[in-house]
């Protein structure tokens, strides 16, 4: 400000958020600028905001012109409510940072409730979903259907495809645990490829399970990163009190004894100098290797999932894989314009399969590894199926109790539709 580095931005940006994403950084800048132009507008210290203060600085970042006595804004620049709540929640961060705690800034209402059980007294359990009231972006939880899923009978007709197609044992393996890994534990795409032989554990209360890690490593590539740990930008991260902390610098899964014995079988065939080339074993020793962030392990560590070459599967070649197979068994890809992450669709998959066998919402959420429940509710609403169901059922229901047939009902309506 005035040529003069601001020590609480600084500080913020650099100390507080060190371990958010580079994005993420230049967002939080972008709308400090804002935050602190508004400041100077007003002429008032965050302290002494009051509720019409923060009104007029939702105004402001929306771009709404502002008329004064005195002076009138034209604003010129307008952002999506989306947008708006993001700047919202990192203004909420700033002023926690801060010590401030206003009351307006940090209010929140009950939008909806969810069922938290199932059993006999189901029906009794119920979660409030609150949201902060400075918020304009729709709740999740008003989100009229789940989002594009794989069903339950989809995904047997993806295992059956990939158990029958013309491809060598190893790369069969590889397909089926990679969908394995993310329509039966949730996991994310950049999460699965990220995974090296280090992150496989023998669980300590079942050896016939793998107990998984999560975690993030500076040779990961981009589309091997797992969104929601740690991100480190030194090797000294790797014995940092953060990094080694369980759901914030790593989180774990657990996957059963047939995913384990498939794991087990695709990483012997994956080093069997009788099963694969030379140039794919080179190309493990050479291309395949990442960091090693355990003592336990004495050999070098390498990423689990390789190509046909023997170097990390990257996220475009899996994807041509996955475009495939969804055409061969008839799921529908968007064309054009990309609206749905294919990969995503396992993961709702996983959630909508708890969910419709009644698990209670903190348990899908657990399992979700969503930090939040919010980003959890929105599987509790119908899909678009269960619309299209629906809207039938209702029909029928205004002509229940008549003797009509829906022949005899839709001449009736083209009669009044041609009046």
């Amino acid at each position: 400000m005035n040529g003069n580095v601001i020590d609480d931005i600084y500080n913020y940006l650099n100390f507080e958020c060190k371990y958010n994403s580079i994005n993420s950084r230049e967002q939080t800048l972008t709308f400090l600028k804002l935050l602190y132009t508004f400041k100077e507008i007003i002429g008032k210290p965050f302290e002494l905001f009051t509720r019409k203060d923060i009104q007029l600085f939702s105004s402001f970042i929306q771009g709404q012109s502002i008329e004064g006595n005195y002076i009138t804004l034209q604003l010129t620049t307008k952002r999506a409510n989306s947008t708006h709540d993001q700047y919202f929640n990192i203004m909420r961060s700033y002023f926690k940072f801060l010590g401030i705690m206003n009351e307006a800034l940090f209010e929140k209402k009950a939008v909806s409730t969810v069922k938290d059980g199932y059993g006999m007294m189901a029906h009794a359990q119920k979660k409030v979903v609150t949201k902060y009231t400075t918020n304009k972006s729709r709740h999740s939880s008003f989100t009229v259907l789940a989002p594009k899923h794989i069903k339950l009978s989809e995904y047997h007709k993806i295992i059956d495809f990939i158990e029958n197609q013309d491809k060598s044992k190893l790369l069969k393996l590889r397909n089926r645990i990679i969908i394995e890994l993310m329509y039966g534990s949730g996991l994310r795409i950049g999460e699965v490829l990220g995974l090296t032989l280090e992150d496989l554990v023998i669980h300590p209360d079942n050896k016939d399970f793998y107990k998984v890690f999560i975690r993030n490593r500076l040779t990961d590539k981009e589309y091997q990163k797992a969104k929601t740990c740690y991100k480190v930008s030194h090797k000294d991260d790797y014995t940092s009190p953060e990094y080694n902390k369980k759901d914030t610098g790593y989180q774990t899964i657990t996957v059963t004894k047939h995913v384990k014995d498939m794991i087990d079988r695709y990483i012997r065939l994956s080093t069997n100098i009788m099963k694969v080339s030379d140039v794919v074993l080179n190309n493990r020793e050479n291309f395949a290797t990442s960091d090693c962030v355990t003592k336990e392990r004495k050999t070098p560590n390498k990423y689990l999932f390789l190509n046909k070459n023997g170097t990390p599967l990257s996220t475009s070649g899996w994807n041509k894989e996955l475009k495939f197979i969804f055409k061969s068994v008839g799921i529908s890809c968007d064309s054009g314009k990309k609206r749905q992450n294919l990969n995503h669709r396992f993961r709702h998959g996983f959630a909508m399969l708890l969910i419709q066998n009644g698990y209670p919402i903190d348990e899908v959420r657990s399992r979700l590894r969503h930090a939040n429940i919010t980003s959890t509710v929105i599987y509790t609403k119908p899909t678009e199926d269960d619309t299209l169901k629906n809207t039938i059922e209702i029909d029928k229901l205004r002509f229940k109790n008549t003797s009509m047939s829906s022949t005899q009902r839709l001449e009736g309506i083209t009669r009044l539709m041609t009046r």
